[in-house]
């Protein structure tokens, strides 16, 4: 029977050929093989996954055990070369994005969850730091979530200077997500903001126990007047240091988030900084031609 065996210790892929058993002898390593010629049986590829899909695979990894160590009965759909496939109707829909446990839990029925291995990014003149997704990302699972007719939820662990995974997880729902959004989105400055840190307050940590919040959620006052102020004024300092890096840098568009982001990587998205240089641009504080260095106006 043909298979792919991904080892994570190794951090290699076995390909088997189907129709034959393995036999360890017919593996050939450290070799760069593309195809495998008929005389061979299988192939093994090292060093497989890249720095931060190791990272990623890990972060499942622990959320199984702790599926496991809770008796909670999952199917691990993953995102490696075994992943399930999408229907090219969720695809439109949902863009990229795909979860992966699928989870029944009782009382509340079959429900996804997408594992986030992610550093929490600090703020300035904020001592709290938070778990953060593109708005784009809680709309593509947003859409997941109507098409298949199932609640998703997210688990954050953290991802700590190290690279290291830290032992617990914290869980919202995308439902909840999507409501908080269009509670601080009523405030039209927030319109421009591409990415949503999280309230600490609405996650919910999880150490050796899996427990659910479920209903009707009010978000107070308090959490959505400072998460407005938070993101604004994030986006006011990332505007202003814009605009003295192109004062004293010379830079194309195409670098300027990388280049930004060097010493602010755990505050803003590389992503984050071209957005906000393209809203400069649009209203005409930055210039901008082809082929040529950025400058102001």
């Amino acid at each position: 029977m043909s298979y792919l065996k991904y080892s994570f210790d190794e951090n290699s892929l076995l390909i088997h050929k189907g129709a034959t058993q393995f036999k360890k002898n017919e593996v050939k390593t450290d070799q760069e093989i593309y195809i495998i010629p008929k005389e061979y049986k299988s192939a093994k590829i090292n060093d497989f996954l890249s720095k931060l899909e190791l990272i990623g695979f890990n972060g499942e990894l622990k959320f199984k055990k702790l599926l496991d160590d809770n008796k909670i009965p999952y199917l691990y759909i993953g995102q490696g070369p075994n992943g399930i496939e999408k229907s090219k109707t969720l695809l439109d829909h949902s863009e990229s994005k795909r979860p992966d446990f699928l989870l029944n839990i009782k009382d509340l029925g079959t429900i996804l969850f997408d594992v986030k291995c992610r550093a929490k990014m600090n703020c300035a003149n904020n001592k709290e730091a938070f778990f953060a997704l593109f708005i784009s990302e809680i709309n593509a699972l947003i859409e997941l979530q109507k098409s298949v007719q199932m609640q998703v939820w997210i688990a954050f662990i953290e991802r700590d200077e190290n690279e290291d995974l830290k032992d617990c997880f914290h869980f919202i729902s995308i439902s909840d997500l999507h409501k908080f959004i269009g509670e601080i989105q009523k405030d039209n400055s927030f319109q421009q903001i591409k990415v949503l840190r999280i309230p600490n307050q609405l996650l919910k940590k999880i150490d050796k126990k899996i427990s659910f919040s479920v209903g009707h959620v009010d978000f107070s006052p308090k959490i959505i007047r400072k998460s407005i102020r938070i993101h604004l004024e994030l986006m006011e300092n990332l505007k202003s240091q814009i605009i003295m890096f192109i004062r004293n840098n010379k830079c194309y568009k195409s670098n300027i988030g990388r280049e930004i982001i060097k010493n602010k990587m755990k505050t803003y998205y590389s992503k984050e900084v071209d957005a906000c240089t393209e809203t400069l641009i649009n209203d005409k504080v930055i210039l901008h031609s082809r082929y040529k260095h950025l400058s102001l106006s």
